[in-house]
């Protein structure tokens, strides 16, 4: 009997060890390592394709920036042109006219 307990206690204290080194990761039962690399890797790329598509809207946003700016100066030049003009509908016209370019939403 003394022997089956001691047994018995061995193989609890194997159980606990080999359980206390799966748990730190040292053991690799069932491809926990993989798994986690798996994981990695998409955040990775996750990242990497969050950081191009950042990229491109910047782009984008400077182009239509550089566009409202050009759209702007073109107004600014046709409303000078009618004051200098003495023509004060025309430049109100030049203004709405720019405004709704801008911002269809404003003309309506």
């Amino acid at each position: 009997m003394r022997a089956f307990a001691w047994s018995l206690g061995l193989a609890v204290v194997g159980a606990l060890i080999t359980a206390a080194l799966w748990a730190v990761g040292v053991i690799d039962l069932g491809g926990r390592k993989g798994t986690e690399a798996e994981i990695a890797t998409g955040q990775a790329d996750a990242a990497l394709e969050s950081g191009a598509d950042a990229a491109d809207t910047s782009a984008d946003n400077e182009v239509a920036d550089a566009k409202t700016d050009k759209d702007v100066e073109n107004v600014q030049r046709e409303i000078d042109a009618a004051m200098g003009r003495g023509d004060p509908a025309a430049s109100g016209r030049a203004f709405r006219d720019g405004l709704c370019d801008v911002d269809p939403d404003y003309c309506k």
